[in-house]
């Protein structure tokens, strides 16, 4: 997973980040959401409206309202004439509008449920009351073995308030997921006509129902009590929906890879979460849950994924090494190096692991430390070429080019490759770069000494010693590239700069005979090998772009 080969790279934190649109407008008080009854069936819209109000109230951006005609505010905007009487039963856009005005919120939610041969369709609308600009936004729901009708409302709901927070609001969805305690309370599925196992419960079954209070108010509440969802989101799953072992995990997660397919992440999200619940100590689906938080841009939960699995598998190699690839994929390669050297304390002589870490310095720059690691993945693995071919892509990116000959050749032969044999692609081109690096700052060198003998800014002396020393580096690239084998497609530009090195390397051997014979005709040729060195290798870069570019 090296992501560089000599360069720096540090180990670099997304950070998710509103709009400054977004901030300032809810920076100083939470948006009001006046939530209309959601049309269709009556069971399933009911389902629905219930769904979208808990996953409203998920934020703490929000403060939601839920539509009823005989609100106070309303009743007084009536009498006042500030609202027409039919503005309360009508479905028309302007009427919300004004509804939402009296109301004194910020926007309207409404929109329609339809369910049908396993399917859940919702269409929303968001009306911005000051404006009356309207935005638009839909889910669609499939239903899997396993998975319930609750699961599918909660999802659909999930999603569309995810999409107003984000399209209208500019704000970030609750990373958990919404729950109802008691469920739904759906008392049949208004999707496949099954009975949906949960049952009536009062305190859902009605779509307007507010805090209990008075001497209504079950035991133990007091007036205008509500009910806080429950600390653990285990918990909170279990109650919310029917837990049945085995299948439904499967179900849950068949789902989610689904909805992350078509990209519906937030869906994606829910579903794995549940999953998640239903087998908490899954170290492999709590890292596929927070795969689809990075996906999401919701990079704090993913790590905190993380670091629940590693919590969860501390001698599980497997899945701390799966763990260790996602948080260097990500870029957190501090957090990476630590799982690699928990891995290598527990057993030293994982050289998967040890290579890996290799990998993270080498990223992080620690470049002596990244040969460390390789040297003693090859001292504990002498029959693995891996180690070796490590090796040889540092000591290349170091200008080591007699070291990297070397390690690529004991990877040969470990491997049981002749001495011609084709070096793969992806080490090939890591090679290729650092000969390359190397080329042009030997050829700025050459130009730069020569620049400087002409301004009289070094004597002669001076100008031949750094000549001198450029000699020796020179030929080690020409050796280093004619032993290389290329892969056949790049076999002919790689022809071309192995012949661009070797002319630079003439150049050079010829300015150095001139400055001791002070004879004109050598200095010509060393300038005319030069221009023929840099066109050689204009020649193979522009061969290998039509290579990458493909037929």
């Amino acid at each position: 997973m090296l992501r560089g080969t000599a360069v720096s790279i540090g180990a670099i934190l997304s950070v998710l980040v509103l709009s400054s649109a977004g901030w300032s407008a809810h920076n100083s008080r939470a948006d009001r959401i006046l939530l209309a009854p959601i049309g269709g069936e009556k069971p399933l819209a009911g389902a629905v409206t219930r769904a979208i109000k808990a996953n409203l109230r998920q934020s703490q951006m929000l403060e939601v309202t839920e539509f009823r005609p005989d609100l106070p505010t309303l009743k007084r905007a009536v009498l006042e004439k500030r609202l027409a009487g039919s503005d309360l039963d009508s479905t028309d856009a302007k009427s919300r509008q004004r509804v939402g005005a009296a109301l004194e919120v910020d926007y309207v939610l409404f929109g329609d449920a339809k369910g049908s041969s396993g399917r859940i369709d919702l269409k929303m609308s968001a009306i911005q009351v000051s404006s009356g600009r309207q935005t638009d936004f839909e889910a669609s729901m499939s239903t899997a073995p396993g998975i319930g009708q609750d699961t599918l409302v909660l999802s659909a709901a999930n999603t569309v308030v995810s999409k107003f927070m984000q399209q209208v609001l500019g704000l970030v969805p609750p990373a958990e997921p919404a729950v109802i305690p008691g469920g739904l309370g759906l008392p049949h599925d208004p999707v496949t006509g099954s009975s949906s196992g949960t049952g009536d419960n009062p305190s859902t079954t009605n779509p307007s129902a507010e805090p209990s209070t008075g001497e209504n108010a079950p035991k133990g509440e007091q007036p205008g009590d509500t009910h806080p969802t429950p600390a653990s989101p285990a918990l909170s799953q279990r109650e919310a929906l029917p837990v049945r072992p085995g299948p439904d995990t499967a179900a849950y997660t068949t789902q989610a890879e689904s909805l992350a397919a078509s990209g519906d992440l937030a869906g994606a999200i829910q579903a794995m979460r549940t999953a998640v619940n239903l087998s908490p100590d899954n170290v492999d689906l709590r890292l596929k849950l927070a795969e689809y938080y990075e996906r999401k841009g919701m990079n704090e939960e993913a790590s905190s994924e993380r670091q629940r699995a590693m919590k969860l598998a501390p001698g599980e190699a497997g899945s701390q090494h799966e763990i260790a690839a996602q948080l260097e994929a990500s870029g957190s390669d501090d957090d990476a190096e630590r799982v690699y050297r928990t891995i290598l304390d527990a057993s030293p002589k994982d050289i998967k692991a040890r290579i890996a870490l290799g990998d993270v310095l080498w990223n992080k720059g620690k470049v002596d430390d990244a040969g460390l690691e390789y040297a003693q993945a090859a001292s504990d693995a002498p029959s693995d070429p891996a180690p070796q071919e490590r090796l040889a892509r540092l000591f290349a990116s170091r200008g080591q080019f007699l070291e990297a000959t070397s390690s690529l050749a004991t990877s040969k032969m470990l491997r049981g490759q002749d001495d011609d044999h084709p070096v793969e692609p992806g080490l090939y081109r890591s090679l290729l770069q650092s000969s390359d690096i190397a080329y042009n700052k030997e050829l700025t060198a050459l130009s730069s000494a020569a620049t400087a003998f002409r301004k009289g800014e070094i004597t002669r002396e001076d100008y031949y010693n750094k000549i001198r020393a450029l000699v020796t580096e020179v030929e080690q690239l020409v050796d280093f590239l004619s032993d290389l084998d290329p892969p056949d497609n790049y076999a002919k530009s790689h022809l071309y700069r192995t012949l661009a090195a070797s002319l630079l390397a003439q150049s050079v051997t010829a300015t150095q005979e001139w400055l001791l014979k002070n004879e004109a005709a050598q200095k010509e040729q060393a300038e005319q090998f030069q221009r023929e060195s840099q066109i050689q290798m204009d020649s193979a870069s522009q061969l290998e772009r039509r290579v990458r570019a493909g037929p």
